[in-house]
């Protein structure tokens, strides 16, 4: 490139030559050749891989039951108390499903829900409760329960009767602990006609391992 080319003074650039041979007349004349990039430096070593975080932890035990038909309790023939029929197992992974129970497998503190909806044409009372080994019912697992009057919207027409209940609790199970949920009929002498209708799915009992 010929750098010393009569050059017009109102064009020039305003920037620094870099070229030695332009810079007598590099200001007026010379055009500015952008500076020559350096070489990339080479890359540094990797740095050390840092501690691994502890594993995720997973439930280890876990399983529930739930009516997949509905069900019906007279309750003047009905047992003292009545076991539901929730016969349809939940995903099961440390829990067994059998006659309607779950069997717990490893020994350990679990969460335990359950629910219960139903309906009756006349009043009633009802007690819902999870047993353990078919005898033992836990304390703070019984909820008395009224059945409460169905309306239609907008009206005073009555259509039924129905309970609709649920809970959890705590408890420290043991392996081979066998767990149902049961009806019972409190006040039967007040309520003779009583006749309960079990929802399809209206019966759930379930419990998770949690310690």
């Amino acid at each position: 490139m010929n750098y010393y080319l009569p050059c017009n003074p109102n064009s020039r650039q305003s920037c620094s030559c870099y070229r030695p041979a332009c810079i007598p007349r590099c200001i007026p004349c010379c055009p500015c050749p952008s500076p020559v990039k350096g070489a990339t430096g080479a890359t540094g070593a990797t740095g050390a891989t840092g501690a691994t975080g502890p594993a995720g932890t997973a439930q280890s035990a876990y399983g529930g039951l739930y009516n997949s038909l509905p069900q019906q309790i007279i309750a003047q023939t009905a047992p003292d108390e009545v076991q539901l029929n929730i016969d349809t197992p939940m995903p099961l992974k440390g829990i067994t499903a059998a006659n309607n129970s779950l069997i717990i497998n490893e020994s350990g503190v679990y969460q335990v829900f359950y629910s219960f909806n139903g309906s009756s044409k006349v009043q009633g009372e009802i007690q819902t409760l999870v047993r353990k080994n078919q005898t033992d019912a836990f304390p703070y697992s019984v909820i008395n329960t009224q059945f409460m009057v169905n309306t239609l919207p907008n009206s005073s027409e009555r259509i039924s009767y129905s309970v609709d209940t649920q809970n959890s609790f705590i408890a420290n199970l043991n392996s081979g602990d066998v767990l149902d949920l049961v009806l019972f009929f409190p006040n039967l002498s007040f309520y003779p006609n009583l006749v309960v209708s079990v929802y399809r799915y209206g019966a759930v009992l379930y419990a998770i391992k949690i310690g």
